[in-house]
């Protein structure tokens, strides 16, 4: 059964860190995370650094399974949060872009999936509470959820226009998977990054877990990244991704 480590810190009052939330955008206007991959590129790791001691024997490469340190440099991981915190940042998300079983199954590690989001969450709020400690300034964590390497929006195989490498069921129980995991670590707080229809199926998600969850409401941070021409990753425009994520 999946449960919270003994080591994890105390699980915060959601409504208390969205009242903290609203309180602070109120007053100016909030500083989000910079990019987590170029970070951990800078570290330099080799497949030895990726695999750390737990992994030494896995039969297949983990080089650039950046969610994976999460279990094997989590000192660098918290270090990295604690460095965007301390550079001004009020919000900083979970390495977690890619904690999927259907992404770590790239690696055979989709049994990982759910310890990989319970440990990058807690890296995350311990390194909010080391920058609070410097300064005494409050900091928030948001639990990230990235897109999948699989689409079902499009077929995979130029032969059947119907084939699909993935289904709905299959990235709404991906989906379903992570976010309890987040929601018991975390305060609440979920982003999601919008790349082209799988948009709106991760947004279907929440709200099947809100009626369960034990805070009064679970916020979501919808992020979308614009690409030349104004479109998202491509596929889709602002606009459609706005009606996408309002009819979910």
């Amino acid at each position: 059964m999946n449960h919270i480590p003994p080591s994890s810190p105390a699980l915060p009052d959601g409504r208390e860190v969205l009242a903290a939330l609203k309180q602070a955008a109120s007053e100016r206007i909030l500083i989000l995370d910079g990019a987590m991959g170029t970070m951990i590129q800078g570290l330099k790791l080799d497949e030895a650094g990726y695999r750390g001691t737990r992994f030494a024997d896995w039969p297949s490469d983990v080089r650039g399974n950046n969610d994976l340190l999460n279990l094997t440099q989590p000192d660098a991981i918290r270090a990295i949060h604690l460095e965007y915190f301390l550079a001004g940042a009020d919000m900083v998300e979970t390495n977690t872009f890619s904690c999927t079983s259907i992404v770590m199954a790239d690696y055979g590690m989709q049994a990982l999936a759910y310890e990989l989001n319970i440990e990058g969450a807690r890296l995350a709020r311990e390194a909010a509470q080391l920058a609070f400690e410097k300064d005494g300034r409050r900091r928030f964590v948001a639990g990230a959820l990235g897109p999948l390497n699989k689409t079902a929006s499009m077929s995979t195989d130029v032969n059947n226009p119907g084939h699909r490498s993935v289904t709905f069921d299959e990235i709404v129980a991906a989906y379903a998977e992570l976010v309890p995991a987040l929601e018991q670590t975390l305060m609440g707080l979920g982003t999601a990054s919008y790349e082209d229809l799988r948009a709106q199926l991760k947004a279907l998600v929440h709200p099947g877990f809100l009626r369960d969850t034990p805070y009064e409401r679970l916020t979501e941070l919808p992020q979308g990244y614009l690409v030349a021409g104004g479109l998202i990753a491509a596929t889709l425009g602002a606009v459609l991704v706005t009606i996408a994520v309002r009819t979910a």
